[in-house]
């Protein structure tokens, strides 16, 4: 579903990391961060009791159908709710059920869509139009969070940046590799397409595809 779940799962709830500002010796050599995981809420995620923490990461499956004009705002709702908790942000990598619409066809797939969802680029912005609460949606990709202790002065979430701003005392390198539309195992077993059946995630992944082939051929030369 996602290497950041596997990380989390080797990793302590809470580790140190050095803190550059302070002279050896000192009380406090440490900075520690408190990273709370979530995954697999299917819907559940308003009876969860969300322990406090610096960071929250939600690795997938928050809804269980995929139904983007229901499940995904209730979600959404809920992150702006949870969101203020967390000085370091919350962020989130889907799961497959979370594509579900793929195959389910609710809403409807257009061309539009399935070109956008074939496109990097295009994928993750429409993903973060989806989950404004969200930090980030992180999609395929590997970002740095920087870490500030609690306590320093004037200090506020949104300085916290992706890249670039303040200085900060150390930072966490993050992978995200989710399930993607262009994957091309079905969204769940239950759809594994009929012969001849044309469903979102099938065009997304065919889409995908070709255009990957074209950046293949493009840095080979062609042919």
């Amino acid at each position: 579903k996602a290497l950041l779940h596997v990380l989390l799962c080797i990793l302590p709830p809470a580790f140190p990391l050095m803190d550059t500002n302070k002279r050896s010796g000192d009380d406090g050599d440490f900075v520690r961060i408190k990273i709370v995981h979530v995954s697999d809420t299917h819907g559940m995620h308003h009876g969860i009791e969300v322990p406090e923490g610096d960071v929250l990461f939600h690795t997938g499956d928050f809804s269980n159908e995929g139904e983007v004009e229901e499940e995904w705002p209730d979600f959404n709702d809920w992150l702006g709710k949870i969101r203020k908790r967390f000085r370091l942000g919350v962020y989130v990598i889907l799961g497959n059920h979370d594509w579900k619409f793929l195959d389910s066809g609710r809403p409807a797939v257009s061309e539009k869509l399935v070109s956008i969802l074939a496109d990097e680029q295009k994928r993750r912005a429409w993903l973060n139009q989806r989950l404004p609460n969200a930090t980030r949606v992180l999609d395929n990709e590997i970002i740095e969070l920087e870490v500030t202790p609690p306590d320093s002065k004037g200090l506020k979430r949104e300085s916290i940046s992706l890249t670039g701003g303040p200085a900060a005392t150390a930072t966490i390198s993050i992978c995200a590799c989710p399930w993607q539309p262009f994957n091309y195992s079905p969204t769940y077993p239950d759809r594994v397409p009929k012969e001849g059946e044309n469903s979102g995630h099938r065009r997304v992944y065919d889409l995908y595809s070709k255009s990957f082939s074209n950046e293949l051929d493009g840095f080979s030369g062609g042919g």
